[in-house]
């Protein structure tokens, strides 16, 4: 799904005021532990440690991208359905877990395999 840039017609990031974003439960201003990566590429999209304001703004611009998609995704099978594509059309999204941010913790990153993503 979304990668960064973050960047999206502005008609998606109004459907996401960032003061309307619910963070999850877990969240957390910093991770609990220094597994030595704290501190590099994604990890230094925002400051640290880590506030809710910038954090719902972060999610806000995730929202809108994942909306955007989901848009086009739409209008690419409205054509397919528009020129007679035969059947159900099969779709294929080849990605990771999501953002492990998104999930409520504070890594941005996915450099290792977890199910914290998957959670919420």
């Amino acid at each position: 799904m979304p990668h960064d840039a973050r960047i999206a017609p502005e008609k998606y990031y109004a459907l996401y005021p960032p003061e309307k974003v619910t963070l999850s439960k877990n969240f957390m201003p910093e991770h609990p532990f220094d597994n030595g990566e704290l501190r590099v590429h994604d990890e230094l999209l925002a400051a640290h440690p880590r506030t809710r304001e910038a954090m719902r703004q972060h999610l806000a611009d995730y929202y809108a991208v994942c909306s955007q998609i989901d848009d086009e995704v739409g209008r690419e099978l409205d054509i397919v359905q528009e020129r007679g594509g035969a059947g159900t059309p099969s779709l294929y999204f080849p990605a990771t877990t999501g953002w492990p941010w998104a999930g409520g913790t504070v890594r941005w990153a996915n450099r290792i395999c977890m199910s914290m993503s998957n959670r919420r």
